[in-house]
């Protein structure tokens, strides 16, 4: 059977050209047509070199190497200039001057008669080079030889010699020496008859040879030998050593045969043998070939040359077809021939005319697979899958198109070059090289494409017909690329072929293969039994028997029994007919019915054919219990050639290379399907005979036989075969590169999206079975068939495949009574090692679907393997949740799996012995079954699992087995601590805190922060609760979920020091732009359970650190400005909560935890004793009230505004005074921020501002009346401004506004805008509102002038001291002539001495001045009326004050 080399068909090429130094000329010869040959590296390694011609590029040869180890298939491309001529030499020798092991040198002839030599190092094959070199490269023009050749016919080429063969009968020989330096390279070869010839030419005409037909060389012993033929049957013996003649024979014997010779046949060289078997292939006419074997003996005699003899063996005549290879292989002869356009490759007899042996090529495995045979009926399908869907009250239906894909795109069946072909054909634009990095799923999803367009509506005879057309130009594809090329051997057991687009190997048949193919000697009664079954599969159909096996395994719902009682029902009664009255068909209801009445008539000769057939197979056993023994001894047939190996104790290890283990892989998959194919028409065999016991007269003892013995190992035998091929077929899931990401959930160190690649592309696939045999290598001993390199012969391979598939049947064991349920354990625990968790559970699905069939259903597994299988199971379900599925998907298997894991640990320590082995092969510790409970087997279990739901980050289901194992860690423990209590609690105590750890860090990664918190709550072990409670506060921060944390949700009883305690340690070590920043969340903790002073206290300490060290983090000034606000005004508005005596910060009490001072390297400014500045600068006690906090908003809130502006600050404190920030607020114009710095700082002095202030309020008085631009340029000017530009309406009033608002804070501003008026126009006249505000915005009484800051006195003043006596002296009468005029009702107001004031001092200067004064009317009217009033005024102070006097003596 042929095997192909997966890989073969994908060869990375690398282009090497071959540059021409010679012109073309005129072609001389032929273009090359397909050509193919091999050798075998002579190097170390012995490597077979395999080299191709195509018809569709004859400008290149493909050169490639195949070595067992190598992996991955790499070739070189000779790129010549011109065409190349069918003579193209591949050899290998050893050159010691290049210094490389197995230099290989390629001869060719292009069809100009150029010849080139080159020479292919090993760096050629391994590294990338494009160009070769010239020292590696020959060229000769052989014109002038063609001319004497007349032409060109033969062509060999070995270890340095090239021979060239013309139409005249002359041979050239050339050698690879001058790549050396050596000289000679060309010589003729004389044929002495020839010369003898020409010496008697002028007595009589000599004998003219024949041209010469086919060349062959050969070392024997070291000495080169030329095999020539020529045309007219002459074959003659070279030794180019000595470039004499040894043998000159015809082949005819001078019998005129009518056959023309075409090839010469030599058998591989023996070093041992004296002789060589020699053949000619001999074409006759009517294409009626023939084929010669002799006999060649080569006696080497000493002193006497070389005695040769040929003698004739075999004549072996071809019947029909043509021949296109022959080898000669040890003694047989291996024969490749075309008949009807179907290739056969068939081993002859080397001593009679017999085939041994015919080698079924994969063109027909592919047409079986491909239902691509001729006695193939579609038609079978359609009714195979309408009475599937009929038998059944549930909708089954036969997965039509995964049927076909499957079966494309299994081992040995998919091509690339031939699906690339069918979907250019189909319009589907897709390059090569895309095609061949897709997945399975991709290029399922590139062929449903076409044939889902293909197909119009929901018709499934549609559907069918389009996948049978798709088959069938499949098919003829991969034929067109993989036409057979020629034979290739790499030993004398190994035979294989080479083949357009591949290579393949032939493997030898077991001896159950022989017997089904008819090549090994039978009795009559299995004759007659295989008669039965292939009319049995006639009857039924052969379609519907090649995918008995894939509707078994691709539809859950379909049992084995389902399947064999509609097989049964066809051959009672025939397909299921629908109603065709009301149902149409597609094709019409005429030729629907015809066609159920050819069918019938059909089916009842075929039925009335097997009950003959069967009658005379009883007849031929002498009665159905005879005939049951043959059948026993027929089915341990079966096992008979694979089981030779399974009590086999080798020592050594099978150490298979890649491509050996790859053909045994395939050759197993071929093997485990011929056993499928048998089981299943013996099953349907047994079966039928059960049905029809009455019609055949089968006894119930022999019913009883066949249900119970028969069948049950019938279909033991199926199934581990179907499993067998199901593992062979497919392929292995891909999976993702490790991305670390997904492993830091716990830490939370990476939130973002984990980039994966894409699922559907891939370089390098395998199948199941690959990896189960490379994971259990240790377990495959090594028997006698080792092969110490190379790859594997024909019969090692038969021997590898017998023994890898017993092993995958059965086991490596010798268990005879090993269940099914336990071996698929073994198998599956391979596969989950391996990550395949999609194939894992439908593995054990299929064998548990298997082992549950009403014959089979095994009492011999134990508990222990049903819990082996449950957990495998729950293991997969679990595994594929990171496929990338949808989410309801994963939720659902996840349940299913916890379900699962549940129902193995209700049994588990039940079944420990049996457990033990297999929990360990997975991983489980197992040194705690040394105390054989029950308790403590459980409580393991489900801490094994919560860490395999962990690994596969399922932290949901690793909650609910942590929970599982806190209730049984009382138990467990003390079962094993039953004599010490208290070792006991303290081992409980520590189990405990360590599993609801556990839970706390599982709920913590899902974000289930309440249920993490109760974790913590509940955990027992301190020291474990206040590491969780770290963790879970620095989790909570890094997701900023700080309303969880701050929230009254968790009311973290009992921890409300230790909270407060972690944050504010956090709060040390962080940054100050942290987000979100400790102090922050320390602020909106205490916050909310309404501690008011120590939210305010955290965020006057976020304050002092900001300001300290802010700057120093390489924060900007803006942002640390900012800061400083906004936590000033968090605690401005905590300590507005509390009462107004409790409003104080201790501050000393956390500031030396929280700040590290640094010491400053600048010098602190001196400030004066009574500055201000200084005052503020260096206030800083540790109790801290509401002023302390409003001064330093204030002068943040300034800073901020600075440095806003634009202006260069230094913040820190130190240069920066109020004083100076008030200069520089009046200069950037922010005055109304000055106003707020100089009422904060100065409300409450009990002196009027410093002479160094006055002139700042004045100035700042006299720019605020101005607008913004006025400001500015005023501000430049400084004091020149005019009354006009202040005195008008819009600056009054903007002036009236800042007095209202400033006014109450500070009373004396009144006064000094005033003054600030008549500073710039002592003769203005001030505003009415002003003079009203002065006043105290009422009329003149009787209480006197002065009452407070701003009073009537202060304007009285003000007029004095501008020179303004006219105003000063109405003003002193208006109040002068109120207090003398008061009425009798209020003279009790004018006898309150403390009510009654008028600034004495002021009115003698008034005096004075009216005095000094220029005389006029007006000045000498007012100074008799202040006259007169103060005489009045003086006598009645005397009256008021003799009534007081005589009131207290009385």
């Amino acid at each position: 059977m042929e095997v192909p080399v997966a890989g073969s068909d994908q060869i990375k090429w690398v282009r090497i050209t071959v540059a021409s130094e010679i012109p073309t000329s005129a072609p001389c010869c032929t273009i090359c047509p397909d050509l193919a040959g091999s050798i075998v590296d002579c190097s170390l390694s012995r490597r077979l070199i395999i080299w191709r011609v195509h018809t569709s590029s004859p400008t290149t040869i493909e050169v490639f190497g195949m070595q067992d180890n190598d992996a991955t298939m790499s070739g070189r491309q000779l790129v010549f200039g011109e065409p190349l001529s069918p003579y193209v030499a591949v050899y290998s020798k050893q050159v010691q001057s290049v210094g490389e092991d197995g230099v290989l040198f390629v001869c060719a002839i292009t069809i100009s008669g150029i010849l080139y030599i080159l020479r292919i190092r090993r760096s050629y094959m391994h590294k990338n080079v494009f160009t070769l070199a010239k020292s590696d490269m020959m060229q000769f023009s052989l014109s002038n030889e063609i001319g004497h050749l007349e032409q060109i016919t033969a062509f060999a080429g070995l270890d340095g010699n090239v021979c060239i063969g013309g139409k005249n009968g002359s041979i050239l020989c050339y050698n690879d020496g001058m790549l050396d330096g050596e000289r000679e390279c060309y010589f003729e070869l004389k044929d002495p008859d020839a010369i003898l010839g020409r010496l008697w030419g002028f007595v009589a005409r000599g004998k003219t040879v024949a041209g010469v037909q086919c060349l062959k060389l050969q070392n024997y012993k070291g000495q080169p030998l030329l095999f020539a033929l020529h045309e007219d049957g002459t074959f003659k013996l070279w030794d180019l050593r000595s470039r004499s003649r040894l043998l000159n024979i015809h082949i005819y014997r001078g019998e005129p045969s009518g056959f023309v010779p075409r090839k010469i046949l030599l058998q591989e060289q023996d070093l041992e043998s004296r002789s060589v078997k020699v053949g000619f292939l001999l074409e006759g006419a009517a294409s009626q070939d023939e084929i010669h074997i002799y006999d060649l003996q080569l006696d080497q005699t000493s002193g006497s040359g070389c005695q040769i003899r040929l003698q004739l063996q075999l004549r072996a005549p071809v019947v029909q077809g043509t021949v296109l290879d022959v080898k000669i292989l040890s003694d047989r002869l291996w024969k490749l021939e075309m008949v009807d356009g179907m290739f056969h490759l068939d081993c002859c007899s080397m001593e009679r005319e017999e085939v041994l042996e015919s080698c079924e090529l994969l063109e027909a495995e592919l047409e079986g697979q491909l239902f691509q045979c001729c006695d193939d009926n579609w038609e079978d399908l359609m009714n195979f899958q309408k009475s599937i869907s009929l038998s059944s009250k549930a909708d089954l239906q036969l997965p039509v198109s995964a049927l076909f894909t499957s079966r494309i795109l299994q081992p040995g069946v998919y091509q690339q070059h031939s699906l690339h072909e069918v979907l250019q054909k189909y319009k589907r634009n897709i390059s090569e090289t895309d095609l061949g990095s897709l997945l399975r799923e991709g290029l399922e999803t590139e062929i449903l494409t076409i044939v889902e367009t293909q197909v119009g509506g929901n018709s499934k005879l549609e559907q069918l017909s389009k996948w049978r057309d798709f088959c069938r130009d499949y098919m003829s594809s991969w034929k067109s690329n993989n036409v057979p090329y020629t034979l290739v051997h790499s030993s004398q057991t190994s035979i294989g072929l080479i083949r357009r687009h591949g290579v393949s190997f032939r493997r030898s048949l077991t001896n159950f293969e022989r017997i089904c193919q008819g090549f090994f000697s039978q009795s009559e009664f299995l004759d007659l039994l295989f008669k039965c079954m292939s009319t049995i599969v006639r009857q039924i159909g052969k379609i519907p028997c090649a995918v008995f096996g894939q509707v078994l395994v691709g539809n859950p719902l379909i049992t084995l029994s389902h399947l064999c009682s509609i097989f049964l029902h066809y051959l009672d009664v025939g397909y299921v007919q629908w109603n065709i009255e009301n149902e149409v068909s597609d094709i019409g209801v005429d030729i629907e019915r015809r066609k159920a009445y050819e069918y019938r008539q059909q089916h009842q000769r075929l039925e009335l054919q097997l009950i003959l057939s069967l009658h005379k197979l009883r007849d031929s056993g002498g009665g159905w219990s005879n005939v049951l023994d043959n059948i026993e001894r027929y089915i341990n047939q079966f096992e008979q050639d694979i089981q030779l190996f399974r009590n086999g104790n080798f020592s050594e290890v099978l150490d298979y290379g890649f491509i050996s283990k790859r053909l045994v892989l395939k050759s197993t998959s071929q093997l485990s399907w011929t056993f499928f194919e048998a089981a299943r028409d013996l099953l349907i065999f047994l079966s039928y005979l059960i049905k029809i016991k009455g019609q055949i007269g089968i006894s119930n003892k022999e019913v009883s036989r066949i249900q119970m013995n028969l069948i049950v190992h019938v279909k033991d035998i199926f199934f581990r075969s179907l499993l067998v091929h199901w593992l062979s077929i497919n392929f292995a899931e891909v999976m993702p590169p490790e991305d670390f990401s997904l492993h830091l959930s716990t830490l939370h160190l990476d939130s973002g999206p984990s980039s994966r690649i894409d699922s559907q592309h891939v370089i390098h696939e395998v199948t199941l079975s690959e990896i189960i045999l490379s994971a259990c290598h240790n377990d495959l001993s090594k028997g006698p068939f080792s092969v110490p390199g190379g790859i594997l012969s024909s019969d090692h391979l038969l021997y590898a495949t017998k023994y890898v598939a017993s092993w995958l049947m059965w086991g490596a064991d010798n268990h005879e009574n090993r269940s099914l349920t336990h071996h698929s354990v073994t198998l599956a625990v391979v596969l989950l090692q391996h990550g395949q968790y999609a194939a894992l559970q439908k593995f054990l699905e299929l064998a548990d679907k298997f082992c549950n069939e009403p014959e089979l259903h095994e009492s011999r597994s134990s508990k222990g393997d049903w819990c082996a299988r449950l957990h495998l199971l729950g293991c997969g379900l679990l595994g594929q949740s990171q496929s990338g599925l949808k989410e309801s998907v994963i939720r659902k298997r996840v349940a299913k799996a916890v379900h699962y894991f549940f129902k193995v640990a209700f049994v588990v320590g039940q079944e420990t012995e049996d457990l033990s082995q297999f929990f360990s092969k997975i991983g489980m510790e197992m040194s705690y079954l040394a105390h054989k409970d029950i308790f403590s087997t459980k409580f393991h279990y489900f801490e094994w699992v919560m860490q395999i739901f962990e690994q596969n980050r399922e932290l949901e289901g690793a909650c609910q087995f942590a929970y599982a194992a806190l209730q049984e860690a009382d138990v467990a423990v003390r079962s094993r601590m039953n004599e010490d209590l208290s070792e006991s609690a303290s081992a409980v105590l520590g189990i405990k805190g360590r599993l609801w750890a556990n839970v706390f860090k599982f709920c913590l990664d899902r974000n289930k922060f309440k249920e993490a918190y109760c974790a913590i709550m509940s955990n027992p072990d301190n020291e474990s609760k206040f590491v969780c409670l770290r963790r879970f506060l620095i989790v909570l921060c890094e997701q900023k979920a700080a309303e969880v944390l701050c929230g009254s949700d968790l009311p973290y009883t009992g921890m409300l020091e230790r909270v407060e305690h972690e944050l504010l340690v956090k709060a040390r070590h962080s940054d100050l732009n942290a987000n979100p920043n400790p102090f922050k969340l320390l602020y909106s903790f205490h916050m909310q359970r309404s501690n008011w002073r120590r939210a305010a206290l955290y965020m006057y300490i976020y304050y002092l650190k900001m300001k300290e060290m802010g700057l120093e983090n390489g924060l900007t000034v803006r942002f640390v400005l900012q800061e400083q606000l906004n936590s000033l005004a968090a605690a401005i508005n905590a300590l507005h909560l509390v009462e107004a005596r409790d409003a104080w910060l201790d501050v000393e009490a956390v500031s030396s935890v929280v700040i590290q001072r640094q010491p400053s390297s600048k010098r602190m400014r001196i400030y004066a004793s009574n500055d201000v500045g200084y005052a503020f600068m260096t206030k800083r006690s540790s109790h801290v009230d509401m002023v302390d906090l409003k001064k330093d908003y204030t002068f943040s809130l300034a800073t901020l505004l600075l440095i806003e502006a634009g202006i260069q600050l230094n913040i820190d404190g130190e240069d920066l005074s109020p004083e100076n920030l008030v200069t520089l607020l009046v200069q950037s114009g922010h005055y109304e921020m000055a106003f707020t710095v100089l009422v904060n700082f100065w409300k409450d002095s009990s002196v009027k501002s410093p002479n160094a202030l006055i002139g700042s309020e004045q100035k700042l008085l006299l720019l605020t009346s101005s607008n913004e631009e006025d400001s500015a340029e005023g501000a430049k000017r400084g004091e020149n401004i005019s009354t006009k530009e202040i005195m008008t309406k819009d600056n009054i009033n903007s002036l009236q506004s800042c007095l209202e608002k400033y006014g109450k804070l500070h009373p004396h501003l009144p006064v000094t805008v005033a003054e600030a008026l008549l500073t710039v126009d002592r003769l203005m006249d001030l505003p009415y509102w002003l003079v009203d505000m002065l006043k105290g915005g009422r009329k003149a009484g009787g209480e006197g002038m002065t009452r407070s800051a701003a009073d009537p006195s202060s304007l009285f003043r003000l007029y004095l001291d501008f020179g303004r006596v006219t105003d000063a002296a109405l003003l002193f009468l208006e109040y002068m002539k109120a207090r003398c005029n008061l009425s009798a009702a209020s003279i009790v107001k004018r006898k309150k001495m403390c009510s009654v004031w008028f600034p004495y001092t002021l009115v003698d200067r008034l005096r004075g001045c009216l005095s000094d004064a220029k005389e006029s009317l007006q000045v000498k009217g007012l100074q008799n009326a202040v006259e007169s009033c103060l005489a009045l005024y003086f006598e009645q102070v005397k009256t008021d004050s003799m009534d007081v006097k005589s009131l207290v003596q009385k």
